[in-house]
């Protein structure tokens, strides 16, 4: 395996570099809605038919994938991968969002929980459009003095809030999300360290379903442990090894149930979100 893990909850690269790194459990308890029947809870019974059809299946939604390198917020890129996911589904619009928002806003410059990403930066200030900061965290470079960026960026940040987060109390919630078409972001046990991942595919082999997502490692990264050998650049993780989201609500799992706020689009010539499964 190319990976060491510290005391200090880093996974590192044989180049030197991190990553993995400073994931923390939910620290806003209580205050993310519940992904609820309400929002379409699908029995298990069902799933195999739904995936066998397409549904779950949200790998077009995948323009490109970030790549964190050196910088430990693994919290910050998969949430920004999953609002990226959601921008191709409602507006057919490959954008990049810069995740260097994340630590800027929150004054988090470690670990960090996804949740906190969510509502203190997507759904309060937004996500900028990389192309008004200079980044470009395809490549994993960040340019986080914002006296360089665009004067506009905090207004483009808030063209796109997302509010519609809900956080999964189960795996079967999780997956009922995905069925649906929302792309999600979830916490879990990387080896001995938390790590964030973005999550867009269900699947089912000889009775055992998997999530996959595009990890934030880049596009050519091979982990071994956790990779999808048949995405490059993904991660596959069975039911069993992403229980650490679910159980106890430790890391959390989240799927997006509402649009990206955009005034400057009109989302009606794009398919809906059941529409973009076919």
């Amino acid at each position: 395996m190319p990976f060491g893990f510290s005391a200090d909850h880093q996974y590192t690269h044989e180049s030197g570099r991190v990553f993995g790194t400073g994931l923390e459990a939910r620290k806003h308890v209580g205050r993310t809605q519940l992904f609820s029947p309400a929002q379409g809870l699908i029995d298990r019974s069902q799933w195999p038919a739904l995936i066998a059809s397409g549904a779950g299946n949200l790998s077009a939604a995948v323009r490109c994938i970030l790549n964190q390198t050196s910088h430990p917020w693994c919290w910050a890129f998969s949430a920004t991968q999953a609002a990226m996911m959601l921008a191709w589904l409602l507006y057919r619009r490959p954008i990049v969002f810069d995740p260097g928002l994340g630590p800027i806003v929150t004054h988090v410059y470690g670990g960090n929980s996804i949740d906190d990403m969510l509502l203190r930066v997507q759904a309060s200030v937004g996500c900028v459009p990389a192309s008004d900061t200079g980044s470009d965290p395809v490549a994993g470079s960040l340019v986080l003095n914002q006296g360089k960026w665009a004067p506009k960026w905090s207004v483009d940040a808030a063209a796109h809030t997302i509010d519609g987060w809900r956080e999964c109390a189960s795996f079967e919630a999780f997956v009922s999300g995905l069925l649906s078409g929302y792309p999600g972001v979830l916490g879990v046990d990387w080896q001995g360290g938390g790590h964030a991942l973005a999550c867009g595919l269900v699947t089912s082999e000889n009775g055992t379903f998997f999530l996959h997502g595009p990890n934030s490692w880049g596009l050519e990264f091979d982990s071994g442990w956790g990779s999808d050998p048949d995405r490059p650049g993904w991660w596959k993780l069975s039911e069993k090894q992403v229980a650490d989201a679910f159980t106890g609500y430790a890391y959390g799992g989240y799927v997006i149930c509402h649009e990206l706020t955009d005034p400057s689009l009109d989302p009606s010539p794009a398919p809906t979100l059941q529409e973009s499964l076919v």
